[in-house]
């Protein structure tokens, strides 16, 4: 039985080492001018994670592994890892202690959903428009990932 905790606890700091080492890719275009703006964007980035197929973790103490994911993940920020050979993505909000993972299928369609969201926001200006840009994410959904009509 001890050794099955010493070969979880090895594992997990493997884990921890790889994310660490690996290759991270954030969003954003700089630093968040506010409060609210910074809201926006954390939910918007964590709303596409799951549509574009990432699993979301609420992280609890019973779950070690997870934590230590967590722990070690850039507060925020969308980090690739390789785990037997499969590449990974990892995003964690330590805030609210949840965790999304998602394979490269996944990734992509974030990719995806991320140039749509970043069209749409150029193309709606800012302020509080958000039916306008909602509008927006549809037209760029229906047609197939190509820029909306203006």
């Amino acid at each position: 039985m001890e050794k099955r905790g010493v070969a979880r606890l090895s594992a997990a700091i493997c884990l921890i080492m790889v994310l660490m080492l690996g290759s991270g890719c954030g969003g954003g275009s700089g630093p968040i001018a506010s409060e609210k703006e910074h809201m926006q964007q954390q939910t918007g980035t964590e709303y596409f994670l799951e549509q574009a197929g990432f699993k979301k973790w609420q992280v609890t103490e019973t779950m070690p592994q997870q934590q230590a994911l967590l722990s070690a993940l850039p507060k925020r920020t969308l980090v690739t890892y390789e785990r037997d050979g499969k590449k990974l993505h990892a995003y964690g909000d330590k805030d609210t202690r949840t965790l999304y993972i998602g394979d490269n299928a996944a990734y992509q369609r974030y990719l995806d959903l991320a140039k749509g969201r970043n069209l749409c926001e150029q193309r709606v200006g800012g302020g509080d428009q958000s039916a306008k840009f909602w509008s927006c994410m549809d037209e760029y959904r229906q047609g197939g990932g190509e820029q909306p009509a203006k």
